[in-house]
């Protein structure tokens, strides 16, 4: 392995339900990365019954990390789903970002075989309610970069580049490449965030972000999950949250979808029946049906209510782009708020832009449909894009 310093581009996007990495070794393809969001603190003495190498693992699925020799240490992801670790939804995220972005580093490292020094570019995307954050983030960062393990190996990293935006922010560099500059700048546009731990509201007119229109609500998908779980005993989170499916069949592409007003994304039931008796599990099935159907109309008046607060009068508005995962399960009730004319998800020319620049074999991207994740990724895609020039025409960097 060679020790000379190599450039590494990261996109880090640190969903509550799943973080979302793209990511450039010099000249090499982009490459994406997920995983799991959760982390917790382990004391120095569990390094000793720790795994300390991979076997046949994912590394971004064996991650710990320490921030010197002799501390505490971090699991992450998967890892920490071992030590029964749960996302905190009360905490900030920058609060658990350093962790999150060395395990990401350090797994990004193994699997390209990189060298232990390197020089990075990064951009993270934060809520925007946590972007006043962004300049004590960094401090701690370019700290803890300066040498940390990932499991058994030491790096040192010199953050070269670092850029951090209000999330939704990446959905409006793609509006900008897609619609150009000019047009942008002659528009009311609202982006909506529908995340799992938030929503979030990013107003411009004229191009311009308006910070006092614009603001995060803690109200997130969690929410409307809980609400299902409490309606319905022996279910968790993450049972409900894994019973969620998107559907391709049937549409010619996203938009035909949702011009008809059709759900591509739904919970499906059936996994979430656990009575073997049949006449037990059709009764099952049917209170949750009742129950999801209750939840979604309770979290939408909830949200409707935030949506009234804090948007403009719906005539001022040229458009409302909508992203994250939780945005496509709620898309009928949003077309009928925006009146079905002015709201927009991620088109097909952004999934065809970012599905071009992966390169996925057939295998690689039937895993990137089941799991929804052109949608999850869009927002980071565009930062992407932004933050390291990208051109898929070409493959290369804009000079």
């Amino acid at each position: 392995m060679s020790q000379r310093s190599q450039k590494l581009l990261v996109c880090y996007d640190p969903g509550t339900s799943l973080s979302k990495i793209l990511y450039r070794m010099g000249s090499e393809p982009v490459r994406y990365l997920t995983m799991q969001p959760e982390t917790v603190a382990l004391p120095a003495a569990s390094v000793s019954i720790l795994p300390s190498s991979l076997g046949s693992g994912k590394p971004e699925d064996n991650a710990w990390v320490r921030l010197n020799s002799e501390g505490e240490c971090f699991a992450v992801g998967r890892m920490a789903r071992d030590y029964r670790a749960s996302v905190s939804l009360k905490r900030l995220k920058y609060e658990s970002l350093i962790p999150k972005i060395l395990a990401a580093l350090g797994a990004i490292s193994v699997k390209e075989n990189a060298s232990k020094r390197l020089t990075l570019d990064l951009a993270l995307l934060i809520p925007f309610g946590e972007y006043s954050n962004r300049d004590s983030l960094e401090v701690e960062l370019r700290q803890a970069l300066e040498g940390f393990y990932f499991r058994e190996r030491s790096f040192n990293i010199r953050l070269k580049r670092y850029e951090c935006v209000a999330e939704a922010g990446g959905v409006v560099f793609s509006t900008i490449r897609r619609d150009g500059l000019e047009r942008f700048q002659n528009q009311t546009l609202a982006y909506l965030m529908f995340g799992y731990r938030n929503t979030s509201l990013l107003l411009f007119r004229n191009g311009t972000l308006c910070r006092n229109e614009s603001s995060t609500t803690q109200l997130g998908f969690y929410d409307f999950i809980d609400k299902v779980a409490a309606k319905v005993s022996g279910l968790s989170r993450d049972e409900i949250q894994g019973a969620i499916a998107t559907l391709r069949e049937g549409y010619h592409n996203r938009e035909q979808a949702r011009r008809d007003y059709r759900q591509a994304t739904r919970i499906v039931v059936e996994d979430l029946v656990k009575s073997t008796d049949p006449s037990k599990a059709d009764r099952e099935k049917r209170d949750l049906e009742e129950a999801i159907a209750t939840a979604t109309a309770e979290y939408w008046q909830i949200l409707t209510h935030w949506l009234h607060e804090r948007l403009p009068p719906l005539r001022q508005l040229d458009g409302a782009i909508c992203c994250g995962g939780a945005s496509e399960l709620l898309q009928e009730r949003i077309f009928s708020y925006f009146e079905g004319k002015i709201a927009h998800w991620q088109t097909d020319w952004e999934e065809k832009q970012l599905l071009t620049a992966l390169q996925l074999d057939e295998y690689q991207k039937a895993e990137f449909e089941k799991q929804n994740l052109a949608l999850r990724f869009a927002d980071v895609w565009g930062l992407f894009a932004h933050f390291s020039g990208y051109e898929v025409e070409s493959g290369d960097r804009v000079a």
